[in-house]
């Protein structure tokens, strides 16, 4: 199944009202071809070639645990085709003696949407976000 332009902006019809729980773009994504995106050691790469990727992961601390918790898709959807959305939604839990950070990451292409949920579990002081990094020239 492939969507069109028109499908992906009807599917994008509640990005205002998502706005309100801090959805945000991921700008140096959008537009860009990825040769591979892959869950490895807990990390999502988007890889243009060995030496140019974008890395999901997190910068361990201390006494946290952030994790990839569900992919409600195949990421395949997300290779060899440029990526049309990339949107990043957080949600805060805090317990008192525990705290939580869900991270929802949602991709999307002509082919398909994929999300990918990050959780990230502290005492409330260690940081729980996930970290982007870009290694080389992304084009």
């Amino acid at each position: 199944m492939t969507y069109d332009q028109e499908e992906i902006e009807k599917i994008d019809a509640t990005k205002t009202e998502l706005s309100s729980l801090g959805v945000s773009e991921i700008t140096e994504l959008i537009g860009k071809t990825f040769v591979s995106v892959d869950i490895e050691d807990g990390e999502i790469l988007f890889k243009q070639d060995k030496d140019n990727y974008i890395r999901f992961y997190h910068r361990q601390d201390c006494c946290e645990t952030v994790d990839i918790v569900d992919v409600d898709s195949s990421l395949s959807l997300l290779e060899n085709t440029p990526i049309l959305r990339a949107e990043e939604i957080k949600k805060y839990e805090d317990y008192g003696y525990e705290s939580y950070t869900w991270t929802f990451y949602t991709f999307a292409t002509k082919y398909g949407i994929v999300t990918v949920m990050w959780r990230g579990i502290s005492n409330g002081y260690y940081n729980e976000e996930v970290d982007i990094e870009t290694k080389g020239t992304i084009k």
